[in-house]
């Protein structure tokens, strides 16, 4: 977990220091809807999946697909139908966005979640698994965190110099929003907020663009512009934030994903997702 966290770290200090010098490119002005048409669902008993998925409405020349497994941090380019796998029993979500540099625009976040069976071990037929022969007990397995029903007060709102603070609830802020979630257990929320930014596509990947790249073909990349980690409750969670990631720094104006896990006994959740943004 220390080196994940250097390195979103790292990546948010290379965002900060990009905006600040106004290298970036402006943000993009259209928006595209994207559409999964088909993946499982529910349970499946195979851990190898497929995913298909396009672009609703017009078709737009140079549209470009990006896919990720569990965090849409790690988005990378990909193209329909979409290959996984063999993939762990437990829970995944398959995350999909299109952008089209061309056209400045670029799509929300669609995704879909669904969990692998675990597979049947030896004498799961009839009569089942034998208990086993010790007569001790033996301590439960540590339960794997579950983040549900994510949502927030206001999706578009002003920021303030409050600092985030978690709680069971309270009222809603003049400025800023309200992060709510529910957990089954108590853990570590990792909130995590991303940026989709323009950049130029250089062997393969999508990079800042630079006057020595900007020529190459245009694209989106997904970057990490901050993290706050919060000691949360059971049961339901409220984060009442107005961009402040701490005292000295803080989100600037624009439009975010936040992207929120939850660890705990060194176990982490499916990452959930929601979408903001912060005017001037």
């Amino acid at each position: 977990m220390a080196a994940v966290a250097l390195l979103v770290l790292a990546s948010a200090m290379a965002v900060f220091a990009s905006v600040a010098t106004g290298s970036e490119p402006p943000p993009p002005t259209k928006t595209l809807t994207v559409k999964i048409t088909s993946g499982p669902e529910g349970t499946v008993t195979t851990p190898d999946v497929n995913f298909g998925f396009v672009v609703e409405g017009a078709e737009q020349s140079g549209t470009l697909f990006h896919c990720a497994l569990d965090t849409p941090i790690a988005l990378k380019e990909c193209s329909s139908p979409f290959a996984l796998g063999p993939l762990t029993p437990g829970s995944h979500t398959f995350y999909v966005e299109a952008t089209n540099g061309a056209a400045n625009a670029y799509s929300q976040l669609a995704s879909r979640t669904f969990t692998v069976a675990a597979p049947a071990g030896p004498g799961a037929g009839s009569g089942g698994a034998r208990p086993p022969s010790g007569g001790g007990s033996t301590a439960p397995a540590p339960l794997t965190p579950v983040v549900s029903s994510l949502a927030e007060s206001v999706s578009r709102w002003r920021e303030s110099s409050a600092l985030a603070h978690i709680g069971r609830g309270g009222a809603k802020m003049p400025k800023g929003t309200t992060f709510s979630f529910t957990l089954n257990e108590a853990a570590t929320a990792h909130l995590v907020f991303t940026q989709a930014l323009s950049g130029r596509s250089v062997a393969g990947r999508c990079v800042a663009q630079t006057k020595h790249n900007r020529a190459r073909r245009a694209c989106r990349r997904t970057v990490t512009a901050g993290m706050l980690g919060l000691a949360a409750h059971v049961g339901g969670d409220h984060v009442r934030f107005a961009g402040r990631l701490s005292a000295g720094r803080e989100l600037r104006p624009g439009h975010y994903t936040l992207v929120l896990t939850a660890t705990a006994a060194g176990l982490t959740s499916v990452a959930r997702s929601l979408s903001f943004t912060i005017v001037a």
